[in-house]
């Protein structure tokens, strides 16, 4: 029997305690041929040194990289480039994964030559195979889960974005293969950490970064879709013009109006649905009314809006801050 090559890909900025746990948990696993690729993104933290702790007790090959501080796309991406797998396991520094993990996911894969990657801790609601449209709606796992089998490591592009680089990552996969397998045992444990890339720039000095790339983030996809005519097939315009039109307010909550109205245009442009259509026209309404002072104006379209779509909370939170 064969063990094809799995390369585990762990990038790292500081928290020496939660990689080592990490590490550890990818050195345990029962599969037997792997490689461990760590990217030190520029931490402070002693990372080397964590590595040849562990390296000398373990029967897999590591290799250390260390690079100038990019951010955790890039230093994915930098992971990519130096693996030798035929299949790719990214695990985040404060995750952990089962010791039947890798081997549970190879063994499905194998089994399904036409899949793209294997997730595992698969919810009995779950209505897709199709990794596009999965991306595109609320994606149900974490980049921990997966166990991708990429066509051509070129595909594996991981933009430099703070927030969203992860999903970028999925549709820029899903744009060429769509099919995955779930299987569902969930193999993975998830650590939050106040210390992580994504918990950091909300505030401080990456706070205005992660605001312009929040913006570019929806564009980006739209483009993505474009190019590869996509965009016209509604399971996948109609999210998209769903996630624009909730970042729109989200913008408008920080007083960020003209992106908002620009990122509505997008969520205009990319709906197919008359309701979807009138509920864009009236949020842009609402922002865009924003300097007239008539709080009554805004109570009139607060109430179109919510006969119109009762669930959506985006509206809801605007207006309440001006009325």
């Amino acid at each position: 029997m064969t063990f094809p090559l799995v390369s585990i890909i762990i990038p790292v900025y500081n928290r020496s305690v939660e990689f080592e746990r990490a590490l550890q948990s990818a050195l345990a696993q029962d599969y037997p041929n792997i490689e461990v690729i760590v990217v030190d993104d520029g931490s402070e933290d002693d990372i080397q040194t964590v590595v040849q702790r562990n390296l000398d007790n373990s029967s897999f090959s590591i290799l250390y990289h260390r690079q100038e501080n990019k951010g955790v796309g890039c230093a994915r991406q930098k992971g990519v480039q130096l693996s030798n797998g035929v299949y790719i396991q990214h695990l985040d520094a404060d995750d952990t994964i089962s010791p039947n993990k890798i081997s549970s996911q190879v063994k499905a894969l194998e089994e399904n030559p036409s899949a793209v990657a294997c997730i595992c801790g698969a919810q009995d609601n779950l209505y897709s195979t199709d990794l596009l449209e999965l991306s595109l709606n609320a994606v149900p796992w974490c980049t921990s889960d997966v166990l991708w089998r990429y066509p051509h490591k070129e595909m594996a592009k991981w933009p430099s974005f703070i927030g969203g680089s992860d999903i970028v990552h999925f549709i820029n996969i899903g744009l060429h293969n769509q099919e995955i397998v779930w299987i569902k045992e969930k193999l993975t444990q998830i650590y939050p950490s106040q210390k992580s890339h994504s918990k950091v720039s909300k505030t401080g000095s990456k706070r205005e970064q992660r605001l312009h790339d929040n913006y570019l983030f929806p564009i980006h996809l739209y483009t993505l879709l474009q190019r590869s005519k996509l965009i016209s097939i509604k399971k996948y315009r109609e999210p998209l013009a769903e996630r624009f039109y909730r970042i729109a307010f989200q913008f408008a909550m920080i007083s960020e109006r003209k992106k908002a109205l620009d990122l509505l245009k997008y969520a205009y442009r990319s709906t197919s649905m008359l309701k979807k259509k009138i509920e864009v026209i009236i949020g842009y309404s609402i922002i865009y009314l924003t300097r007239s002072k008539t709080p009554i104006f805004y109570i009139a379209l607060f109430k179109i809006h919510r006969k119109i779509n009762p669930k959506s909370l985006h509206a809801d939170k605007y207006i309440t801050t001006l009325i």
